[in-house]
C-alpha cells in the first residue's frame, strides 16, 4: 500500500478513536474514581515540557485553526473564581479523554503488530497518535498546573 493511504488512514482511525474517548471518559466521569484523575501529572518540570516540545505545541494551536475545536476551553475573565474552576475541570475532562483515545490507539498499533496486519502503518499511526493525542493531553496537564498556581496564589484553592 502506498504511504499517503498509510497517513491518510491513520489520521482517520486516530480522530475515531479520539469520538471513542470522548464517549468513554462522559461516561466514566459520573464515577466516583474520576475525582482521583484530576491531578495527574506525567512531567512537571517546565524545562521538560519545553523539551519535548509541547510549549511548541500550545503557540501552534494558538496560532492556527486548532483554538477553535473545543469552545469550552475558553476563560472569560469577568467570571472570577468559579469560571477558572470550571476551566480546570475542562481541562481535566480534554485530558483524560485525549488519554482514552490514546490507549485505544496503542492498542490498535499492538493488533496490528502482533497480526503482522498492515504493518505499514505502525509508524505514521504511532506519530498521529503521538500528535494528536498524547500532546494535547500533555498540554492540558501544563495549563492545569498554571491553573491551579494562579488559583492557590489568588485565592488559596488547594
Amino acid at each position: 500500500m502506498p504511504l499517503i493511504f498509510y497517513i491518510a488512514a491513520s489520521i482517520s482511525i486516530v480522530f475515531a478513536t479520539a469520538v471513542f474517548g470522548l464517549l468513554l471518559n462522559n461516561a466514566l466521569n459520573r464515577k466516583a474514581f474520576y475525582k482521583k484523575f484530576k491531578n495527574m501529572n506525567f512531567l512537571k518540570s517546565e524545562n521538560a515540557n519545553r523539551y519535548i516540545g509541547v510549549i511548541l505545541m500550545k503557540r501552534i494551536i494558538i496560532h492556527s485553526f486548532w483554538k477553535n475545536l473545543n469552545p469550552a476551553l475558553r476563560l472569560n475573565s469577568a467570571e472570577g473564581k468559579g469560571n477558572i474552576i470550571r476551566l480546570y475541570d475542562e481541562m481535566t475532562n480534554a485530558e483524560i479523554s485525549h488519554l482514552i483515545g490514546f490507549l485505544l490507539t496503542l492498542i490498535i498499533i499492538l493488533i496490528s503488530y502482533w497480526a503482522d496486519f498492515h504493518s505499514g502503518i505502525i509508524v505514521p499511526l504511532m506519530v498521529a497518535n503521538i500528535i494528536f493525542h498524547l500532546y494535547p493531553a500533555l498540554l492540558q496537564q501544563y495549563n492545569k498546573r498554571r491553573i491551579k498556581r494562579f488559583l492557590e496564589e489568588h485565592y488559596n484553592f488547594k
